[in-house]
């Protein structure tokens, strides 16, 4: 016997979670303390693109802006999550694009920065040896003739990381201040 069209809502705002040709009460995500299924007589489709949905008569339709007020305090921290994981992502993408010494850009890899790291290590432990440092493009190179220069170009690599790092965590702490979806959209990466 074939499965009906079913909806799944949340209890709290009716907004449509999942709906399909599918056992919703048995697949995994149905929780009678928050969810409501139900079987709809004709199939409905999801108009695209449009979030705030809920059943009304049997169809499909936006939510008021006051159910969308509503659903957003609920979805809070998931709106939270995504500008948080959209900061992160921007200042990895911040340091995979190197930093500037001597007018030439190195690279910030992991790779490279154990590599710094470990020049580092070796100049503050009195090692004079000299080093070369690859451009990122690999077409020329900066000559780091003693510890001192080492410790010169590795403070510059690590405080463009540090840098970055700092900026986002100030936009982080303003969406973790935020307290309602206006606040967390009015977060701007403009790094």
């Amino acid at each position: 016997m074939p499965v009906p069209f079913q909806v799944m809502t949340l209890n709290t705002t009716g907004e449509v979670v999942k709906y399909g040709y599918t056992d919703l009460l048995e697949d995994g995500v149905y929780d009678e303390s928050i969810h409501t299924v139900s079987t709809v007589a004709e199939v409905l489709q999801l108009p695209a693109g449009q979030s705030y949905t809920k059943v009304f008569e049997g169809a499909f339709v936006e939510m008021t802006t006051a159910e969308k007020d509503a659903a957003d305090v609920i979805h809070l921290s998931e709106i939270k999550s995504a500008k948080i994981l959209e900061i992160d992502t921007k200042t990895d993408e911040l340091i995979a694009a190197g930093f500037t010494y001597n007018s030439k850009t190195f690279s910030l890899s992991e790779n490279a920065r154990d590599k710094l790291l470990t020049w580092r290590i070796k100049a503050d432990g009195g090692d004079e040896t000299a080093r070369t440092a690859p451009t990122m493009d690999s077409l020329d190179t900066e000559l780091l003739a003693d510890a001192a220069a080492v410790v010169a170009f590795t403070d510059a690599a690590f405080d463009k990381i540090q840098a970055h790092i700092d900026s986002g965590e100030t936009l982080l702490a303003s969406v973790r201040a935020a307290t309602d979806k206006a606040g967390v959209g009015a977060v701007t990466d403009g790094r």
